[in-house]
């Protein structure tokens, strides 16, 4: 038995492709790799992949193809990232194989438009719209890499030279691996004369082997460049060997800048070349000596246009050869016109007059005729014109009227021996009688110039012309050198002129003439430009003057004169300067003006001032003088000028400030002295003490107030330039910084004069009276008498000291003395200005322009030759005697003479500081509204001279100088001990204090003296038996009567006796005699004349009783006193008066005792305890005494 079993009808799987992704409304970046997915339900063949960027209306872009795998798969998809669309969908298509024929088993595409945006934007943003050849132009772009998928870029450019671009070219090298940080590259197009160009850029991901990600091509670009046209010698020349031969150039399209032309000559039609010249300027024209020894008839001639350096952009050459002969007697002949250069350059018309010209040369006696031909088939085939005597370098021949473009003319010499040489026209030109042409013009320009700047020069353009008699333009224009510019009076005119300002070389203008006649020319057509040269020699500088007048290094100076530009400007043979070819912003004229700075190196002294270029030089008829730099004064000199005080402070109470104490510490105090044992009294050492002593500081010591009241509180009234000067020093030595007086300055100059800083130069001021300086003062003054010897005596020693602390940088101070003015300033350099003349540059408080440049610099232009240079002394070493002199300014003027000059270190002025009533020797000085002289018992004299000088005939005697300012009158000394007269001389109404001081131990004086400008008083001191305390005042005036006060103050160790008389009078026919007692118990006046008068007296003394002490103690707070006013002196009277004792003051009674002449005054009332030492049992008495604290005062 048989079964069929019946199958299905159509029983084959479904074959169904679906496209899953991308389905519309992605939006995808290209240049990066995106999924496609779709689905399949059978595993057979393969799926085709394709993109449409216009919404799917076609799908003309294959992306690839996949093996069907069955159900879901995906392809990978590098997204072009030049694809930018909002419309893009793609397209899967199921085929049974890939290769036809094939069956399409389905297909299926996006439902809807996507979009892919490029990742990578490249862009052209700047090529120039006109390049050249020779010249780098800048091309940029702008690269958006968001992803970072580049990895390079490279350039690319194509050429039209007419309607149709070449392929792109890789330029290669540094153009081919382009980082893409890089947003632009130098780029030059290859020369063409006329052409255009385009570049592209591309993106990649790496070279080689990368992925193209996009690409950009630029604009179009023009390409003009530079082309050389060799004239002459352009072939069928002849030429003798070692004659000049004038080579004939011209270029066109000149937008780069050619920096030369190269030449060079052939001897075999151009095979091998020899330099004529490696560069020339581009003048068209150069004269070439041919060699000796050439004898060729293949030489040719090359010019070169060079760009950059020695770099070739383009060349021309001769385009036939033309001969050289060897000797020079051999008969030659060369055409000149018409000889075009090229075809066609020369148009002729039927029925004009030509005039041909050649020139010849050889032994003249050979000649025999020229013989002139014509061709119209550019030289197959020639008639004969006419003749030309031997003698003739040119014919006038009438152009047959014919139409030819292929004319051409032959010069024949033709010699005694029937030989020819023959010359004829290298290219044709042409001819025409029926077609209308119309001929360029032709510019002609004068031959090369040579002229001297400043002289005006006119261009000749005028011998330019049109063949066809056109009117003519004309158009000047300066083509070098590069950098120069001339100004044409009329640059479009036949002749234009300009005056030449060069600097300090020879300089060649070149000048081109373009000339037209308004119609265009033919192509390669230059005959219509033409160029000359104007040589323009220097002409040496001239200085007219100069300020200021003098300087130092960093300072400006301005001169003037002519022809400055580019000179070199020396100053003592060194160059200070070179004055630049243009004008700047500041300067705009620098030929006839220039300001420049004084260099370092420039020798101090006077110098002229010399100008050099290379057509010579110029001297300044005056000087200028070189100062060395105020390097002091700008860095450690006050802004401010001197300052006054009207009296220097004296702080009475020993816990309160003030300069008198802050010069000399607590030397200016007395202390308390309690003696817990026996008091007893020597007439030599006064109180003295058996037993315990307590000292402390109460009140101001009488004999610190007496030299404080005469010497130094009025130290400031009229400038303090010893403080300021001291002050400077001890910036400059490093003993204190600004910043430690006052905060946040830490320059000198930019203090204020307040405060601390005040405080300092006050009471450094007043240490000028201290012992110390005194005491140096003295003894210089003393050895600066002797004649001057450099560093031994005299000035000379003074000198060397200054040079020495300069040399090692230990300054110090000088003080100057003219009469009785003194000043104090800073030495801190040393100039010898010639073997007799030296000086010395100081810092000086008075004249404050000196500290700061911009001041300083200034006075330099002050007409007043006294002032317009940093302050200097300046010492005339041609005498016995040196003298020194300086200038104090308008109101004072000149200082100076044989002495007064002393340097004092800085080891003095700012070292220890003590009172000089410390000092052995005697010390006089007159304060106020007099001043005096001394003299002494051997009839020696010490004072001023009426002519301002000093004569000083005591032994050991000096006058002192204290330094308060220049309008100041005082009179000082210091002398020996012994018996002198003060004659004092009144120079105003006012009132006048005299002391004199011996040593510590005695005072005498005499206070608020009445004066006028006729008062001459002469006060007397005599000392018994050597005894300082045994001093005896006799005062007498010339005034009919005034008023006074005396004091005297007795120093035994530490204790003291004051004894004043106050308010006394004196008359003009009187004498008064003023000293104490004998056991110094009492002062004695006697009254020496027909008047009587009524006086007060006070005594001060520093010891106690005991008792006394206990009943003061805590309360007291300055010295116990006794007074009795109203004592009345009768005429030829003497007066004794003093207290009933001197342990207690306070309650003592002031005795007066008449003294009859001869009478013998009992003294021994007081206090005296000679006979309490033999007793043997010893009383305990305790006293009470003051003393003075001595402690030295540091700086």
């Amino acid at each position: 038995m048989i079964l069929a079993i019946p199958l299905p009808g159509n029983s084959a799987p479904a074959r169904i492709i679906t496209l899953t992704s991308p389905n519309g409304g992605e939006i995808w970046n290209g240049g990066v790799s995106h999924n496609i997915a779709f689905t399949t339900t059978t595993d057979e063949g393969v799926v085709m992949l394709y993109y449409s960027s216009d919404g799917g209306t076609t799908y003309p872009n294959l992306i690839g193809h996949a093996d069907c795998t069955g159900g879901s798969q995906t392809y990978a998809w590098s997204v072009p990232n030049n694809l930018n669309s909002t419309t893009v969908r793609v397209k899967v298509e199921w085929r049974s194989k890939y290769d036809p024929p094939f069956l399409v088993f389905g297909s299926d595409t996006s439902d809807e438009n996507f979009t892919v945006r490029p990742s990578t934007v490249l862009r052209f943003t700047q090529v120039e719209a006109l390049m050249n050849y020779g010249r780098y132009s800048l091309v940029k772009w702008d690269l958006f890499d968001g992803l970072q998928n580049v990895g390079v870029l490279d350039l690319l450019v194509r050429y039209r030279t007419d309607g149709t671009w070449g392929s792109y070219v890789e330029l290669g090298g540094p153009y081919s691996y382009i980082s893409p940080t890089q947003g632009g590259i130098w780029f030059m197009p290859d020369y063409y004369e006329s052409a255009y160009g385009q570049l592209k850029i591309r993106a990649w991901t790496e070279k080689p082997g990368g992925v193209l990600l996009t690409e950009a091509v630029s604009d179009e670009f023009e390409i003009s460049s530079a082309y050389i046209i060799l004239k002459s010698p352009n072939g069928g020349e002849n030429y003798h060997a070692g004659e000049t031969c004038r080579i004939q150039w011209a270029t066109a399209n000149d937008a780069v800048g050619i920096t030369g032309i190269a030449l060079y000559y052939s001897l075999n039609s151009g095979t091998t070349w020899n330099v004529i010249r490696y560069s020339v300027e581009n003048t068209f024209n150069f004269d070439w000596t041919i060699p000796s020894g050439i004898s060729t008839a293949k030489a040719r001639v090359k010019a070169v246009i060079l760009y950059l350096e020695w770099t070739e952009m383009a060349n021309d050459s001769s385009d036939g050869d033309f001969t050289i002969y060897s000797s020079p007697q051999e008969p030659i002949v060369t055409l000149l016109y018409p000889n075009p250069i090229i075809d066609g350059y020369i148009v002729l018309r039927g029925g004009e007059i030509c005039n041909i010209r050649w020139t010849s040369s050889g032994d003249f006696d050979l000649f025999y005729q020229f013989r002139i031909f014509l061709s119209t088939d550019n030289g197959t085939s020639w008639s004969f014109l006419m003749n030309a005597p031997k003698y003739e370098d040119s014919v006038n021949w009438v152009v047959p009227s014919i139409d030819t473009q292929g004319a051409r003319i032959r010069v024949e010499l033709e010699t005694i021996d029937t030989n020819f040489v023959r010359s004829s026209s290298v290219h044709s030109f042409f001819i025409f009688t029926t077609v209308i042409w119309n001929r360029p013009p032709v510019a002609v320009v004068g031959g090369p110039q040579r002229v001297a700047e400043h002289t005006s020069v006119t261009l000749n353009g005028a011998s330019s012309y049109d063949p066809d008699g056109d009117h003519l333009s004309y158009e000047w224009t300066l083509i070098g050198p590069s950098g120069r510019s001339v100004t044409l009076n009329n640059p479009y005119s036949a002749t234009p002129s300009f005056t030449p300002d060069i600097e300090d070389h020879e300089v060649t203008f070149i000048f081109e003439l373009k000339v037209s006649d308004g119609r265009p020319v033919p192509d390669r057509y230059l005959d219509d430009v033409a160029r000359t040269t104007v040589t323009v020699t220097p002409l040496a500088p001239k200085i007219l003057s100069f300020t200021p007048s003098g300087g130092w290094a960093g300072t400006n100076v301005t001169v003037t004169g002519t022809d400055l530009k580019g000179s070199q400007i020396f100053i003592g043979g060194v160059l200070t300067a070179t004055v630049p070819i243009y004008p700047t912003p500041d300067q705009p004229d620098p030929d006839t003006s220039w300001k420049f700075r004084i260099v370092e190196g420039v020798p101090t002294g006077i110098h002229s001032i010399e100008v050099r270029n290379s057509a010579g030089s110029g001297t300044s008829s005056s000087q200028i003088e070189i100062f060395p730099v105020p390097w002091y004064p700008l860095e450690y000199g006050f802004s401010w000028g001197n300052q006054a005080k009207d009296y220097l402070t004296y702080p009475w109470a020993f816990w309160e400030d003030g300069n008198y104490k802050d010069t000399f510490g607590n030397d200016v105090y007395i202390s308390i002295w309690v003696c817990l044992g026996i008091p007893y009294w020597t007439y030599e050492d006064g109180w003295q003490c058996w037993g315990y002593e307590i000292e402390q500081p109460i009140c101001p010591d009488p004999l610190a107030a007496l030299w404080y009241g005469i010497a130094y509180c009025h130290l400031a009234q009229n400038g303090e330039c010893f403080g300021f000067s001291a002050v400077s020093l001890e910036f400059y030595h490093g003993v204190i910084r600004p910043e430690e007086l006052q905060w946040g300055r830490y320059d000198v100059n930019n203090l204020t004069f307040s405060g601390e800083l005040q405080r300092r130069v006050e009471y450094l001021h007043g240490s000028q009276v201290s012992a110390e300086c005194v005491h140096y003062w003295v003894e210089e003054h003393l050895a600066n008498l002797a004649p001057s010897i450099y560093g031994m005596s005299g000035m000379g020693r003074v000198l060397y000291m200054v040079e020495s602390a300069v040399a090692s940088g230990e300054l110090g101070v000088i003080s100057i003395v003219d009469g009785i003015h003194g000043h104090v300033v800073v030495p801190y350099e040393v100039q010898d200005i010639d073997s007799t003349h030296t000086r010395i540059y100081v810092y000086d408080i008075n004249k404050p322009e000196w500290s700061n440049w911009s001041r300083a610099e200034g006075k330099l232009y002050d007409p007043d030759d006294r002032v317009n240079n940093p302050p200097y002394i300046e010492i005339d070493k041609s005498g016995y005697y040196w003298e020194w002199s300086y200038y104090m300014g308008g109101d004072i003027g000149w200082w100076g003479g044989p002495m007064g000059l002393t340097f004092v270190p800085a080891s003095t002025v700012l070292g220890d500081r003590t009172l000089p009533t410390t000092l052995d020797g005697l010390y006089d000085l007159v304060f106020g509204c007099a001043t005096g002289s001394i003299e002494s018992e051997e009839g020696g004299t010490i004072g001023l001279l009426e002519n301002g000088t000093w004569v000083s005939e005591i032994p050991g005697g000096s006058p002192i100088w204290f330094y308060q300012g220049s309008d100041q009158p005082y009179s000082a000394f210091y002398l020996p001990p012994g018996n002198y007269t003060m004659h004092i001389d009144g120079r105003e109404e006012g009132s006048y204090d005299w002391g004199c001081f011996i040593g510590d131990r005695a005072a005498y004086s005499l206070i608020g003296v009445e004066g006028d400008e006729e008062t001459e008083d002469t006060v007397e001191i005599q000392v018994k038996d050597d005894n300082p305390y045994a001093g005896i005042i006799t005062f007498s005036t010339s005034d009919e009567r005034k008023s006074y006060s005396s004091t005297q103050i007795k120093k035994f160790g530490e204790r003291e006796r004051v004894y004043k008389i106050i308010n006394a009078s004196i008359f003009s026919d009187s004498i008064a005699v003023i000293n104490t007692t004998d056991d110094f118990n009492g002062i004695m006046i006697y009254n020496n004349g027909p008047h009587k008068f009524t006086f007060d007296v006070e005594f001060q003394g520093n010891v106690l009783d005991q008792a006394i002490w206990e009943e003061v103690n805590g309360t007291l707070t300055d010295l116990p006193k006794a007074l009795k006013r109203g004592i009345t002196i009768k005429p030829y009277q003497t007066l004794i008066i003093r207290p009933s004792t001197w342990l207690d003051l306070m309650h003592a009674e002031v005795e007066v005792i008449e003294v009859t002449p001869g009478e013998d005054v009992d003294d021994d009332h007081d206090y005296v305890l000679w006979a309490i030492l033999g007793i043997t049992v010893i009383l305990v008495v305790a006293a009470v005494a003051w003393t003075v604290i001595r402690k030295r005062r540091k700086a």
